[in-house]
């Protein structure tokens, strides 16, 4: 909380607003990540949320602690099979990403992308 209470501009009551709703978040399982990964998965733990991650050890171990998890490459490629963007668009924001995020995760969202992967006549990423 002290680190909060440092940034400019942001109130006393934002700071125990914070402290308020962000769980006492556990460390223990995710020791092997950086501090900011292990937040995520804790507060979306505690939350029961959805999260959204780019780094493949991330996802992992959110999925190994039950969490529903979704990667940046795919849901790049869910928007792209939404119709919301194109291929060389879901392609070029792939290859904007790459510098922070996994090799395989980023291959495989190629492969969706590029091979039109099918699964039961549905297109799935």
């Amino acid at each position: 909380m002290e680190r909060l209470s440092g940034i400019a501009g942001l109130s006393s009551k934002w700071v125990l607003l914070y402290a308020y709703l962000v769980p006492d978040i556990p460390y223990t399982p995710y020791i092997r990540l950086g501090e900011g990964e292990r937040h995520a998965i804790g507060l979306a733990a505690a939350l029961g949320a959805d999260l959204l991650v780019n780094e493949h050890k991330a996802y992992q171990i959110a999925l190994g602690q039950g969490l529903s998890v979704i990667c940046l490459p795919k849901f790049i490629v869910l928007i792209h099979y939404a119709g919301m963007i194109n291929e060389e668009t879901a392609l070029r924001y792939l290859e904007r990403t790459a510098n922070v995020t996994a090799k395989p995760l980023i291959d495989a969202a190629k492969d969706y992308i590029l091979n039109k992967r099918t699964r039961g006549g549905h297109t799935y990423a």
